[in-house]
């Protein structure tokens, strides 16, 4: 489990404020982008998620932002992360779309390892549910394996009514 979910409680103040564009914020660290005019309301809470998939090796080939609300679309989904496995793909963990909802995202195919991809909140309100992702490249001075990689992250929370809006993030690692 990676080290920001473990802290999730402590998010609820910083994800927003994290949305924020970076002439909004004086802190934004360096080599870090945030899209210009994308917020999530203040009034949003933090939603508790469950982490499905976290990995490098999907078999999804290009850069993604999904949400799935039913247990078709969740099936083919899981099929499509797993491709290439063949008789070794595992069983998709069971989702109750009654009562969750199944959000996910993928970075595409990266020539070099150090890519990674994560869901660092899913935040709602009345008017909608906010996703907030970070896409995180190697710097210039890091060591990387030099193999194809395709980062992906998938994870459940509680369904909410509305639309579902991704907010991208980047920042590039430095080593």
């Amino acid at each position: 489990m990676r080290f920001i979910r473990s802290f999730a409680p402590l998010l609820i103040a910083a994800v927003p404020a994290a949305c924020a564009t970076a002439e909004e914020r004086a802190d934004v660290p360096p080599g870090e982008t945030r899209p210009a005019g994308d917020r999530v309301p203040a009034d949003a809470d933090m939603l508790p998620i469950e982490t499905l998939y976290d990995g490098v090796d999907s078999g999804i080939e290009d850069s993604r932002r999904v949400t799935i609300r039913s247990d078709s679309a969740w099936g083919a989904f899981w099929s499509e992360l797993h491709r290439g496995q063949g008789s070794l793909e595992p069983a998709p963990p069971e989702v109750d779309f009654d009562r969750s909802v199944v959000v996910a995202a993928t970075a595409g195919q990266k020539p070099t390892g150090g890519h990674a991809i994560d869901i660092e909140g899913v935040l709602a309100n009345g008017d909608g549910v906010w996703v907030s992702v970070r896409k995180t490249t190697p710097g210039e001075g890091c060591v990387v394996t030099q193999a194809l990689t395709a980062p992906a992250v998938v994870v459940k929370a509680p369904k909410r009514d509305g639309p579902v809006k991704f907010i991208d993030h980047s920042r590039t690692r430095d080593c």
